[in-house]
């Protein structure tokens, strides 16, 4: 007596890609619907695949000269999203829902000499009587403290227009410290 074969055909590959460890599981019949690699192919609920849909370039990462940089997505909220952009030294923040940069406004008063490249020029010292300010070669303000007392530098910067979000760069190479605006 011959034995019968079957030949069933498949119309449908929506379970994604498995190993081919899983493909081997005869006995589950939806590992059927599966595929080992799927290249440029989009798996759809119903059933069918399609392929991907093409891809924009947009724009190289903000002065990635490395070619290092990676993109991040990041999620605080589901109103707060977007997408960092980071390379060696470097972070910028895309905003996803327009792929644009985000940028900040141009403002009014600066903090002078915030390198300390020779000197503590423009910064007042308001140490405390336990406290000290002094420059460091290699451009540091070394501020110390006696445990209660501390040394402080201040800076008044006078500002035209209110209303306007600023930022400030903070280095510090050996802590604590409290910082204060």
């Amino acid at each position: 007596m011959a034995m019968k074969t079957a030949r069933k055909l498949i119309l449908a590959f929506n379970r994604g890609v498995v190993s081919a460890l899983g493909l081997a599981r005869i006995d589950l019949n939806r590992m059927g619907y599966s595929a080992e690699i799927q290249t440029n192919w989009m798996p759809r609920v119903l059933g069918s695949m399609m392929l991907r849909p093409g891809l924009q370039f947009l724009e190289r990462l903000k002065n990635d000269v490395s070619g290092k940089g990676r993109l991040l997505p990041f999620t605080f909220g589901v109103d707060d999203q977007a997408l960092l952009e980071l390379s060696p030294n470097i972070m910028a923040i895309r905003d996803p829902a327009t792929n644009l940069l985000l940028t900040r406004a141009a403002v009014s008063g600066q903090l002078l000499n915030t390198g300390f490249g020779s000197d503590i020029a423009n910064w007042t010292d308001d140490s405390d009587a336990g406290g000290t300010v002094a420059w460091q070669t290699g451009g540091y303000a070394a501020l110390k403290g006696s445990g209660t007392d501390f040394g402080k530098l201040n800076q008044t910067v006078t500002l035209a227009d209110s209303g306007v979000e600023r930022w400030l760069l903070v280095r510090v190479t050996d802590g604590p410290v409290r910082f204060k605006i």
